[in-house]
């Protein structure tokens, strides 16, 4: 993408710092207000198709994610308008198959707690377990990010929404330099540094791609004990993803051996996976992310302490992609209550 700036007009002005898939949906909902009362900017280093979001498998699930009652919020939110993006088919989104299994134990609240969003949610039994202790199964929108984030993007011109790409240090350098009645920060594990929040924990993820495969096209297979032991398959109609890694760092490199774990942790729960040879020789590409966990949870609060109002939503690990549309619908209220419009809601 060109990353472009309008002129700007003498207007409020509010500025989106992240363009990730939680800062372009702010942004969305924020420029879609009927005779909105300010202009939107997006300022971010990367835009698609180099944000985190990008490389995330898209489907919807509210794991490993705090805290839980405004999680279900927001979550609840989100599927209910995906569901519906379904239908007017507006945005690329369709409706997945998730079987979520557990080798040696039972499901636990922890991980059922959202099982009353999925109207046909059922537990598992018999032949059906793959050889685990439990499993469940429910019904999900599936996001693709490679199709949303263009389409995504391209409303946002639409709407003359501003892009500016550049880094961003610190919330003060940025406030200094482009003149703005608000800031929403969706840094992600920016926020390190961006607010100096030493909580932030970036876990790398890696997925490894295949071609895509009949067998798995709207299916979602996971065995999902716990975080570390994660492993997940996911059939898109581009590719069918692997996944399974969740490893505290910075570092956005992999090894021969983490993608091997990759694969044999997958093909143990899937057998069928090797039925078209070996998948480590039929690999297409590698996508590493780092997911902006917070031990804290999801922050999505209005803070005063800076020059100006701000708004942090940040912290949502790997269930960006299911809080999106749930969190920006916050962030606009908070944004119409501040800057005092909130008869525009």
């Amino acid at each position: 993408w060109v990353v472009h700036v309008n002129k700007m007009s003498n207007q409020k002005h509010v500025i989106v710092l992240g363009a990730g898939i939680i800062g372009l949906a702010c942004a969305y909902q924020l420029a879609s207000i009927p005779g909105r009362p300010f202009e939107v900017t997006v300022v971010a280093k990367e835009f698609t198709p180099y944000t985190t979001s990008d490389v995330a498998g898209g489907v919807w699930g509210p794991i490993f994610v705090f805290p839980k009652d405004k999680v279900l919020k927001w979550s609840a939110k989100t599927k209910d308008e995906s569901m519906k993006h379904i239908q007017t088919k507006e945005f690329p989104v369709s409706s997945m198959k998730v079987q979520v299994f557990f080798r040696e134990r039972e499901a636990e609240p922890e991980d059922t707690y959202f099982q009353h969003l999925c109207p046909d949610w059922k537990f598992l039994s018999g032949e059906e377990l793959r050889g685990c202790k439990a499993g469940m199964e429910y019904t999900a929108p599936l996001t693709p990010p490679n199709l949303y984030m263009p389409c995504l993007m391209a409303k946002l011109r639409d709407l003359k929404v501003n892009f500016v790409q550049r880094e961003v240090k610190s919330l003060p350098d940025l406030i200094s330099s482009i003149p703005s009645s608000l800031v929403v920060n969706c840094t992600g594990v920016d926020a390190q540094y961006v607010v100096n929040d030493k909580g932030m924990t970036p876990k790398r993820g890696v997925i490894v791609c295949l071609p895509s495969d009949p067998a798995f096209t709207g299916k979602c297979i996971e065995e999902g004990s716990n975080e570390e032991s994660l492993s997940y398959l996911i059939g898109r109609e581009d590719c069918v993803i692997l996944g399974g890694t969740c490893n505290v760092t910075n570092n956005k490199l992999t090894t021969l051996s983490e993608i091997g774990k990759i694969i044999d942790k997958n093909v143990k729960l899937i057998p069928e996976l090797a039925a078209k040879g070996d998948p480590k020789e039929r690999i297409m590409a590698l996508k590493i992310g780092l997911r902006p966990t917070r031990p804290e949870g999801i922050r999505l609060e209005l803070d005063h302490s800076f020059d100006i109002p701000v708004i942090h939503n940040y912290g949502h690990g790997g269930s960006g992609w299911t809080l999106y549309w749930g969190c920006a619908e916050e962030v606009v209220g908070l944004t119409l209550q501040t800057l005092g419009d909130k008869a525009r809601l």
